[in-house]
């Protein structure tokens, strides 16, 4: 069974998902994604292109940055990480 963990928010606080690898956090009006365990970070300002086609991740690295720290500790906190190892 694939391991899928979601941490629901309460008004204004940031929303975090992990699912077989890919991982995402929802902060206001931005969410950074990644497709898979090595995938880089990719940023989107929400408000302004709903569709995600403009990645903002190298025009706003101090953005990636804070919020890949917060999925990170979030993804500890709630046993995500580390990955369980393949057999």
């Amino acid at each position: 069974m694939a391991r899928r963990r979601i941490s629901r928010s309460q008004s204004g606080q940031a929303r975090l998902f992990e699912h077989e690898g890919n991982a995402a956090v929802r902060d206001g009006d931005f969410k950074l994604v990644r497709e898979g365990r090595a995938g880089a970070w990719e940023l989107y300002n929400l408000a302004k292109d709903r569709t995600e086609q403009t990645n903002l991740a190298s025009k706003m690295p101090k953005k990636v940055q804070a919020l890949s720290e917060k999925w990170k500790t979030w993804a500890t906190t709630h046993q995500v990480l580390p990955y369980p190892r393949k057999k």
